[in-house]
């Protein structure tokens, strides 16, 4: 990422009228250029408003002075109340040139620069960009780093003993376009002015109740969803949390110990979970036994823990010898446990991935099938439960576009039973077709 400059042409001719213009230096070349009276502040001032609005720039000039002119066009440096200074070519068509850009990029002795003092303060100069852009830490140090594509400027921001954040700065706006905290800059580029432990003491002030006293050590952004960002979290005790924390106002959701977070964001890195996992896993097969004895338990996924009530352990199962797989609800008390089998479990709005949903399917059909209803299955919904618990009512769309309603015993083994057409299981059930 690099500044971009119009062009070769335009930075020769930049640093041709910064030089000041003399009347000796005139006589000699009277022919280019006449002698100019000492000029008048304020409407140096007004003249290099009037530029840097031509150059598309947000800009209200607190200080300016024109530096000269010649067959290119009047040069002026300006500073801003708020933002960058710049370097201005006013002419047929105006360029604006970033005084932190050309102090960063400056390679050859002579090049154009800033002289102005508030233009060389970068402290001074971006501070105020940060604070409207919502950045509210003690800014103690920022930079100029770069120039995007699209044009924005690319500054960094330091903060006294927290995060530090990058900003994307059109020259059209006053404020950011883009704020990237430094614990989400990817790739090769890192933050110069954050430690790893201003970043860790950011995140203990920000979610003051991670775990158990956890003091963090370490800390990673996870991934995000539609809802939540995630960040992984090692402590000095050498625990482990992932922290779900909402994209609508940043608060913490929840903080998921290492050992529940398998399945967000690849998992725990800071934190070695595999012989905790191999344990836990033993003791939910074991527990699955116990609530269904005809499921010999294989491989398993563990989906999540429910938010509320028992706050129990969601987890799949492959049952050896088994049409399909379980889901079990697993309390750790297990007064509440439950198994239902990958059919029954879609009432749930949970979709088995060890079984897959061909095999599912599969299994209805065999059930339909048994029961001699001619119906290639096109997809199935359960509607709700027997009130035994030893089946489901499940309509049926066949490819036929054929709908059809039963109750499908959970042996699924075992055939489909009292199938009929939707508006007789209206009659009998009150249940609706919806396929």
């Amino acid at each position: 990422m690099s500044i971009k400059l119009s062009s070769s042409f335009a930075l020769g001719a930049l640093a041709a009228l910064v030089m000041a213009v003399t009347p000796a230096d005139a006589q000699t070349r009277g022919r280019r250029q006449a002698a100019e009276p000492a000029a008048d502040p304020a409407q140096v001032q007004a003249d290099a408003q009037t530029a840097i609005a031509a150059a598309g720039v947000v800009c209200s000039v607190s200080e300016a002075k024109r530096l000269g002119v010649n067959d290119a066009g009047t040069a002026y440096e300006v500073a801003c109340e708020s933002g960058p200074g710049y370097l201005l070519i006013s002419g047929e068509t105006t360029q604006a040139f970033n005084c932190l850009a050309l102090a960063v990029s400056a390679t050859e002795e002579g090049a154009a620069q800033c002289t102005l003092e508030r233009n060389l303060d970068a402290l001074a100069t971006i501070r105020p960009l940060a604070q409207a852009s919502n950045v509210s830490c003690e800014i103690d140090q920022a930079a100029w780093i770069g120039q995007l594509p699209s044009g924005e400027d690319r500054y960094e921001i330091g903060c006294a003993g927290s995060e530090g954040y990058w900003i994307d700065v059109p020259k059209t706006a006053a404020a950011a376009s883009n704020v990237i905290p430094c614990l989400e800059v990817a790739g090769a580029r890192t933050c110069r002015f954050t430690t790893p432990e201003e970043q860790t003491a950011w995140i203990a002030a920000k979610y003051p109740t991670i775990g158990s006293g956890c003091v963090p050590a370490q800390v990673r952004v996870a991934g995000a969803n539609q809802q939540a960002k995630f960040y992984e979290v090692k402590c000095e005790s050498g625990d482990g949390y992932f922290l779900r924390t909402l994209l609508a106002d940043g608060a913490l959701d929840r903080a998921i110990p290492c050992i529940e977070a398998v399945n967000i964001g690849g998992g725990c890195t800071f934190v070695d979970t595999s012989a905790a996992l191999a344990e836990a896993s033993a003791a939910r097969a074991a527990a699955l036994s116990r609530l269904a004895p005809n499921c010999q338990p294989g491989d398993s996924r563990l989906i999540g823990r429910e938010t509320t009530g028992d706050l129990r352990d969601v987890v799949e199962f492959v049952c050896a010898a088994q049409p399909v797989g379980v889901v079990g609800f697993l309390a750790a008390g297990g007064d509440s446990s439950e198994v239902l089998d990958c059919v029954t479990a879609t009432l749930r709005r949970i979709n088995c991935q060890l079984t897959t949903a061909d095999q599912v399917k599969a299994a209805v059909q065999r059930q339909m099938d048994a029961g001699n209803m001619p119906c290639p299955v096109r997809e199935f919904l359960v509607h709700g439960r027997t009130d035994d618990l030893t089946g489901d009512f499940i309509e049926v769309k066949c490819e036929d576009d054929r709908s059809l309603f039963g109750q499908f015993p959970h042996n699924r083994t075992r055939a489909a039973g009292d199938v009929m057409i939707c508006a007789r299981a209206r009659l009998l059930y009150g249940f609706e077709c919806e396929l």
